[in-house]
């Protein structure tokens, strides 16, 4: 089995491969949200049980998960308040067996 890939899961990979696949009426969208905190505090406490995150950071060495918390913290939009806003993006893609 591959690993992903940036490139798969481009819009353009994406409805190209469903209609290779033999799906019709593909369509596509891009998905964006914004999650917010209200300081980085809770953006680590919610990371460190998310996906992304949680999995990784057993298998950090040493003080590796100190530099990895600091990094995010040095490059994450932080407001005057000290709350944290971003975004996220995904691709979607949706189509049908024909008939």
């Amino acid at each position: 089995m591959w690993p992903p890939s940036v490139e798969a899961a481009g819009i353009e990979a994406l409805r190209k491969s469903w209609m290779d696949a033999g799906l019709i009426d593909v369509e596509t969208r891009e998905l964006v949200v914004q999650r917010s905190h209200a300081s980085f505090d809770d953006f680590w406490a919610a990371a460190r049980k998310g996906p992304a995150i949680a999995p990784r950071m057993t298998q950090l060495a040493g003080g590796d998960a100190g530099l990895l918390k600091k990094r995010l913290r040095d490059r994450l939009p932080t407001a005057a308040d000290g709350s944290i806003t971003y975004s996220a993006r995904a691709n979607a893609v949706r189509g049908r067996k024909p008939d």
